[in-house]
């Protein structure tokens, strides 16, 4: 029985506490503060990295909640254990939070990323040798995006416009704003982000975007060397002004000298198989006066796919055609000139078929009956007699591009990589793809945007990396150790793993509840639901997350339940 003078309530933990053991264990809060202190002396509540923290919190607790109810969110949360010593949920208030962004913004959003990112990448060893780039688009909702009266520290760190452009999304209805994001490591660890305008060129913002990170890495005095990937829009600019980086991109196949290969015979071309469905062949190219190595990538599965893409547009085309030629058929036309210009014109239109046809006489007389012979037609006039059927030369020249892409590199003298490795490099693209349908994923809910000033919408931006930088890190520590531990825990199908993903390890802790009893000036604390998976997951993380979900090094099922 619970006495009048005791008080008991539960607080949600669930996989939060995760959340913010990563967050502590990387030193985000204080490496925050440290670069936009903020004197609390002045009736400030929270400092900023703890407002960027609850943030965090709340865009991993996989809840699509506004500014403004942010309070309400972390209202059963425990935050002294999860952020810090007297911080409570009334802090989080719409102004707050909308300051904090206006700070990040004040700072620099890219400089701000970079400061924190690159250090935390150093330190815990998450650098790789590559620099995987890409750009996507977030959709923004409202009519009215202007800054009003916001001071920048640095008058070169432009405020991006939110504006119309190429959506990536399939909404050219609204306007959007461009996130420019690299990756590198086995963690695809988000090292390097920037806001951009909504119809910025992916062709002239990420060449530029390499420029910025290696001069980065040059005012920090740090000598690491990447290797820096793109896709094909970063092709021509990479050739034109980075003379000076190492780089790799897939060529683009509206270069005359590309598309000329990739529709070459197959034997004209040395092939190394590589496994796996890939073979390749590399060849040495001058181009725009850039000496390069190139690769033509034939690869089974994608030509496997794609042949049965085309064979089934091929049959539509069938089908649409007969059609054609069938109401073609039928017209009568009054002279053999416009019956000509009818099969011109249709023949024009034929990509992938040929035409066999010829150009008849139709007598038409007046009055019923049979007429007589050697009467003269009243009207003569023609009509056509055509039949189309596929024209395999041509289907053949186009097939021979099915499953064949180009990929090029400046590497002709540090060999950085040989020829023969710009495959795999480049497939390690996708960490970053992975990345953008992570922050897109119905899930997270952060696809579309509803602030009104773009420079806190471009800090956004960046608590999103920072959600994504913060679930790798979770992710490739939990990986890495059950590997080291030789430790597994059961997939979504009940098979065990040692390679799980972090969303799988969130849903598993769901339930998790703090008790809290307190009696008089007494305060009892005890977590629910603890199972022995859960125990294992938390040891592994280590000693920031035991203690946030109260643990010792030797805590077992047994005694942490009630």
């Amino acid at each position: 029985m619970i006495s009048e003078t005791e008080q008991v309530y539960s607080e949600t933990i669930d996989h939060l506490g995760l959340v913010a053991a990563t967050i502590h264990d990387i030193g985000l809060i204080e490496k925050i503060d440290n670069l936009i202190p903020i004197n609390k002396d002045k009736g400030a509540n929270l400092t900023i990295g703890q407002r960027i923290a609850g943030m965090i919190i709340n865009g991993l607790g996989f809840v699509d909640t506004r500014l403004y109810m942010y309070a309400e969110f972390l209202a059963d949360k425990p935050l002294e254990r999860l952020i810090g010593k007297d911080v409570l949920p009334e802090y989080f208030t719409d102004d707050a939070l909308a300051r904090g962004l206006d700070e990040v913004a004040k700072y620099g959003v890219e400089k701000l990323f970079a400061s924190i990112a690159y250090p935390i990448a150093l330190e815990n060893d998450l650098l790789g040798d590559n620099l995987h780039m890409d750009t996507t688009s977030f959709n923004v909702f409202g009519d009215d995006y202007v800054d009003r009266g916001l001071s920048v520290n640095d008058e070169s760190l432009a405020i991006p416009e939110v504006n119309h452009g190429h959506s990536k999304a399939h909404r050219p209805d609204l306007k959007q704003i461009v996130l420019n994001m690299a990756t590198t490591g086995a963690a695809c660890f988000p090292i390097w982000m920037e806001s951009h305008s909504g119809n910025v060129s992916d062709q002239k913002v990420i060449p530029e975007s390499f420029q910025r990170v290696e001069t980065f890495i040059k005012s920090i005095h740090d000598d690491a060397k990447f290797l820096y990937v793109a896709d094909s829009a970063a092709y021509s600019n990479c050739i034109k002004h980075n003379d000076n980086i190492i780089w790799l991109s897939r060529v683009p196949e509206r270069i005359k000298i590309c598309s000329d290969l990739l529709g070459s015979p197959d034997d004209h071309f040395s092939w190394d198989d590589h496994g796996n469905g890939y073979k390749i062949c590399s060849i040495g190219m001058r181009y725009e006066n850039v000496n390069q190595y190139w690769s033509i990538v034939f690869s089974q599965q994608a030509y496997d796919r794609e042949r049965k893409t085309f064979e089934k547009k091929l049959s539509k085309l069938d089908e649409s055609l007969n059609k054609a030629t069938w109401h073609l058929s039928c017209q009568n036309y009054a002279c053999k000139e416009d019956a000509q210009s009818a099969i011109n014109d249709f023949i024009k239109k034929l990509k992938y078929h040929v035409a066999d046809f010829e150009i008849k006489e139709v007598k038409q007389y007046s009055g019923k009956g049979r007429p007589k012979k050697n009467q003269k037609p009243d009207v003569l006039k023609y009509c056509v007699e055509l039949k189309i059927e596929r024209n395999l030369e041509e289907i053949d020249r186009h097939m021979r591009r099915k499953g064949r892409f180009v990929l090029a590199t400046n590497d002709t003298e540090s060999q950085r990589i040989t020829p023969n490795e710009m495959l795999l490099n480049y497939k390690k693209q996708s960490g970053t793809e992975s990345g953008f349908a992570f922050m897109k994923n119905k899930d997270f809910q952060v696809s579309s945007i509803h602030l009104h000033t773009p420079h806190r919408i471009s800090a956004l931006m960046m608590i999103m990396t920072l959600c994504l930088m913060v679930y790798c890190i979770a992710q490739h520590k939990l990986r890495k150790a059950l590997i080291e531990n030789s430790e597994t825990i059961p997939n979504q199908n009940g098979k065990e793993t040692n390679n799980p993903t972090m969303l799988r390890v969130f849903r598993l802790f769901l339930g998790i509840q703090l008790l809290i009893i307190v009696a008089g000036s007494e305060k009892q604390e005890m977590l629910l639901n603890l199972n022995h998976i859960r125990i294992k997951i938390i040891n592994l993380f280590g000693s920031s997350a035991r203690s946030i979900y109260g643990l010792n090094s030797n805590s077992d099922q047994k005694n942490n339940k009630i």
